[in-house]
Parts: C-alpha cells; sequence; structure tokens
C-alpha cells in the first residue's frame, strides 16, 4: 500500500499533528485526510497486530470511507482502492475460517 500511495502523491514525509491523530471520529475524517489515516493509523496498527500477533479485527470495511474520500481528488486512485478492498477481503474472510 505504501509503494502506490507514494506513486501517487499522498504519501507523506512528516506526520501530522498529533492532535490530529487524536480524533475520536471514525477514521479521524474531521482531521486527516484518508492517506493520512491509512498512513499514519491504519498502516501502524495493522503492522503491530502483525508483529504482535494480536488478533486480527472482526471486520473491515474501509474501502467505502476511501472511495468516498478520494473522488474528490484528481489522482489514479483506482489500484490503490483495489488494494484496500482486497484488505477489507482478507481480514473480514479470515474470522469466517475460525
Amino acid at each position: 500500500m505504501q509503494q502506490e500511495m507514494e506513486r501517487i502523491g499522498i504519501w507523506e514525509e512528516n506526520a501530522p499533528p498529533v492532535e490530529n491523530l487524536a480524533s475520536s471520529q471514525p477514521f479521524c475524517y474531521d482531521t486527516l485526510h484518508v492517506g493520512q489515516w491509512l498512513q499514519w493509523i491504519f498502516i501502524p496498527r495493522m503492522q503491530t497486530i502483525v508483529d504482535q500477533r494480536f488478533r486480527i479485527p472482526q471486520r473491515c470495511d474501509i474501502h467505502p470511507y476511501a472511495a468516498e474520500s478520494l473522488e474528490g481528488y484528481t489522482i489514479d486512485s483506482v489500484t490503490l482502492l483495489s488494494l484496500i478492498r482486497e484488505i477489507d477481503g482478507v481480514i473480514t474472510d479470515a474470522k469466517h475460517e475460525e
């Protein structure tokens, strides 16, 4: 996902202000744009889950949010949205296998 975000120009070098990362709203939609949320919240959380062998979430459904949020961007987000849809499916389907 990082490589695709870099390719389309939404990967950032610097983190947003800490207070923006602490929003209580879903996806921090009131303080971050979708790329920032993916980069600074979602990817690190997923990495922690993998590294620490925590239980994966029971469901992942971020594609609708990402698709709506990226609608106004003048970037080619097709591949990124495909990756997000795939992640949603892998996480949600994994719960059915337990």
